[in-house]
């Protein structure tokens, strides 16, 4: 079922006061903001730390070590998945599918510009300058995108601390999703384990402090999966996709190829087209 909405931005809402604002500045270094819930919700999932990816192999198979003798396609190579495998994933697990399978092909890695340069067209974009958020945007000029693919909601940014993260929101309702990432690039293939292992928390995940009401999901059984609240970001934070445009076409491909390359993955691969989250669903502020 596809939650997604296009909808009017209403009018800003009125700024918390600042002692709540640090309160919740606090809280989000332990939380991302959530995920779609509506066809457009917040599609971002929450992550965990937005550090690099790991350096060695974990025990659930989350490894960025790279594998013996893999050859990479030519450098022109599209980044497009295998026949049978969907490019417009419903799930966390279609997600982890269609990466495995780019690693699969022979690339010596998967970059975060190659799994969004195989998505399906046309995407449903939002892009935001929110930073109360474990993938806080850099700036507007490097904001947090959401990508909504059917069920699922995957959030990237260009750059700053948190460009290796894919946070990805696979919804339950409208306002309620379930939260994972992947951390890239990937030089090995992932479990679908490692996908929520990596924002575990005390009995639940570290997005729960932001994301309220979270329980363990009932459709996943024996991994550390769980339900919680979307949050969508505040109107006041969009950033027009014709900004987004702008910096795409301004980047600078010599001096900062990996931005570059993220920006090019969104828009140079097919139609995008403005989705927004559930009305239903609350800010951080609220």
């Amino acid at each position: 079922m596809h939650f997604g909405l296009e909808v009017t931005l209403s009018p800003p809402s009125v700024l918390a006061k600042l002692s709540v604002l640090a309160g919740l500045a606090l809280a989000a270094s332990a939380c991302g903001s959530s995920p779609p819930a509506s066809g457009s919700p917040d599609a971002g999932a929450p992550g965990a730390e937005t550090g690099a990816p790991d350096a060695a192999a974990t025990p659930d198979g989350d490894s960025t070590e790279p594998p013996d003798a893999r050859g990479a396609p030519d450098a022109g190579t599209a980044c497009a998945p295998s026949p049978g495998v969907s490019a417009s994933p419903s799930s966390i697990a279609d997600a982890v599918a269609l990466m495995n399978d780019l690693l699969a092909q022979g690339r010596s890695q998967v970059t975060i510009a190659c799994f969004v340069e195989s998505l399906a067209r046309p995407l449903g974009v939002l892009a935001v300058n929110s930073v109360l958020s474990a993938q806080p945007a850099d700036g507007p000029h490097n904001p947090r995108v959401f990508l909504f693919s059917r069920n699922l909601v995957l959030s990237v940014v260009p750059a700053g601390r948190a460009s290796s993260l894919l946070e990805l929101a696979e919804y339950v309702s409208p306002v309620r999703s379930i939260k994972a990432e992947i951390a890239f690039p990937r030089v090995a293939p992932l479990s679908l384990t490692s996908t929520f292992n990596r924002i575990v928390g005390t009995g639940g995940t570290v997005c729960g402090a932001c994301h309220r009401d979270e329980v363990a999901a009932d459709n996943v059984d024996g991994l550390n999966a769980f339900v919680s609240n979307v949050l969508r970001p505040r109107d006041a934070d969009e950033v027009p996709l014709s900004s987004v445009q702008a910096e795409a076409a301004a980047c600078d491909h010599a001096a900062e190829p990996e931005r570059c390359a993220i920006f090019d993955a969104i828009l140079a691969h097919g139609s995008m087209q403005r989705q927004t989250f559930s009305p239903d669903a609350p800010t951080i502020y609220d």
